[in-house]
């Protein structure tokens, strides 16, 4: 080895350490920017949720929920959004703002139990009922008008909540109505001359409508503004009116004798579910 070679090699031993160096702190001064994210996702009924993929938008850091519905995930400080994923149910979203690295608990995350499929359901302890979809028809009244409405009635799903949760999936959710029904006297336009029992719209009632999984909006919860007189109710965008373009169906069950009223709109599923995941 001569004299010049031996001259270099510390001047390399010295940058290789010098670059070492280097990388050591730029990976601990990245470290000392991140924070950690801590929470829990839980379904309706308030039950903890495990195997929930949790991520942010960008898809740049991901975790799954263990047996009790708690994450734990590392990001960058910043504004963003963690993604909420689980097969069966809705998806759900979280809007975080950290502006400097600390750990963070976050609020529970609540995803709802999705249907079988599509439809307008009540929501019973937490158990979905199918209401029963049929088509109404068009009859001549006794004033020589026309009505639309149902021959015959199947048997129907029943409940005795003076004000049931009703709940859309996959269906439109502008311009639906709720109404209770009545017979009155009608023919078929095919015979005239003979009457018979149809079932009409009686009362409309009022309704308001909440998305239940945003910004998807798949799942809605219909509304409604008083307790429910014991009798038969129908869900429809127009098809007791002569108007089936939306929809051509009604969605149809029966209150029996109502019980105590449920309570106040506010005081949300959801809202119960995070109280009882916080507590």
């Amino acid at each position: 080895m001569n004299v010049d070679e031996a001259m270099k090699r510390p001047n390399k031993m010295r940058g290789l350490v010098a670059l070492t160096v280097a990388a050591v702190l730029c990976a601990g001064l990245s470290s000392c920017r991140e924070c950690v994210i801590r929470g829990t996702v839980v379904d309706f009924a308030g039950e903890a949720l495990p195997g929930v993929a949790v991520g942010t938008a960008d898809g740049d850091r991901q975790a799954l929920t263990n047996a009790l519905g708690e994450y734990k995930l590392k990001c960058k400080t910043g504004t963003m959004e963690l993604c909420f994923i689980k097969t069966g149910y809705t998806a759900g979203h979280l809007a975080l703002d950290i502006a400097e690295p600390r750990s963070v608990t976050a609020r529970p995350v609540v995803l709802w139990c999705l249907p079988p499929g599509a439809g307008i359901y009540l929501l019973e302890d937490y158990a979905y009922r199918k209401t029963f979809s049929m088509a109404p028809r068009p009859f001549a009244s006794k004033s020589g008008g026309l009505v639309y409405g149902l021959n015959q009635l199947p048997e129907l799903p029943e409940t005795v909540a003076g004000r049931p949760q009703i709940i859309s999936h996959k269906l439109p959710f502008h311009d639906v109505a709720v109404c209770r029904l009545d017979t009155t006297e009608a023919s078929p336009l095919e015979a005239v001359d003979t009457t018979q029992e149809v079932w009409v719209e009686a009362e409309p009632l009022v309704v308001a409508v909440r998305p239940i999984d945003e910004p998807e909006r798949a799942l809605w919860e219909i509304q409604l503004s008083d307790d429910l007189a014991p009798g038969v109710y129908a869900v429809h965008w127009g098809a007791l009116n002569g108007h089936e373009s939306t929809d051509p169906r009604v969605f149809l069950f029966r209150v029996q004798n109502s019980a105590p009223t449920d309570p106040p709109l506010d005081k949300t599923t959801e809202e119960t579910a995070e109280k009882r995941a916080e507590s």
